[in-house]
């Protein structure tokens, strides 16, 4: 685990941002250098996928997907607080953890920017983070 890394002194700092990195800070093991980096110094808004099916999922399946993770999604936004709460049903963490923790922000396929997609894929490509450009618009269930 990450936090053990940490703890024991072989690693000095970690990127990390999620409920892990704020158990850490709970546990007095680590502190945020700070808490949500990735917009401030990377790019904002920063696309990093999600909700991702394959391409040989039928259509009615995928739509049945696309249909419950825009639920969610709009879930999340209209109760933040409870949104978080559900965690407790499915991760071993208290409720400081889940109401604190740096969470991604969540945006409905009709909300999606390719254009936004598109700079985190060449920025990702021209930083040698991969090693093929990728076309974003190509990664969009239609």
């Amino acid at each position: 685990m990450l936090n053990d890394a940490v703890a024991q002194g072989n690693v000095d700092a970690l990127f990390n941002s999620d409920v892990y990195s704020q158990v850490g800070v709970e546990n007095n093991i680590s502190r945020y250098l700070e808490k949500d980096p990735v917009p401030k110094y990377l790019r904002n808004p920063f696309f990093n996928g999600g909700g991702i099916v394959s391409a040989k999922l039928p259509a009615e399946k995928a739509n049945k997907i696309r249909q419950a993770l825009e639920k969610a999604i709009a879930f999340i936004k209209e109760n933040p607080v409870e949104a978080r709460k559900t965690m407790l049903k499915y991760l071993p963490f208290g409720q400081g953890v889940v109401l604190n923790a740096p969470i991604d922000e969540f945006y409905p396929l009709s909300e999606l920017n390719g254009t936004d997609a598109q700079a985190v894929a060449d920025l990702l490509y021209e930083n040698k983070a991969i090693t093929a450009r990728v076309n974003a618009s190509q990664m969009f269930y239609r």
